[in-house]
């Protein structure tokens, strides 16, 4: 009869240490989940700005460009004009 109250209280040890390791665990399941999600959207954002500056560069070199092989100023700026509200749309 003895054994069996050892028995009873160690399994009882047992569940309370295996109840603060799940609570530790979860706990740092969640904040890694966390941290994946701020990664991803930094990245994202990363990507976007990266992008912007890409299409941005583009952009200048294509009216460099245009502005090399003759065109006119004025020309450029409503061209230019006319694909901004074309891309707008």
């Amino acid at each position: 009869m003895e054994d069996e109250g050892k028995l009873t209280s160690g399994i009882t040890l047992a569940h309370d240490v295996n109840g603060k390791n799940k609570s530790a665990y979860e706990m740092r399941l969640k904040f890694l989940r966390d941290q994946l999600s701020n990664l991803r959207s930094e990245r994202r954002a990363g990507l976007e700005e990266g992008l912007k500056k890409g299409r941005e560069e583009e952009r200048k070199k294509i009216l460099c460009n245009m502005a090399a092989k003759g065109m006119k100023i004025m020309d450029i700026v409503g061209l230019t004009e006319e694909v901004q509200k074309l891309l707008e749309e």
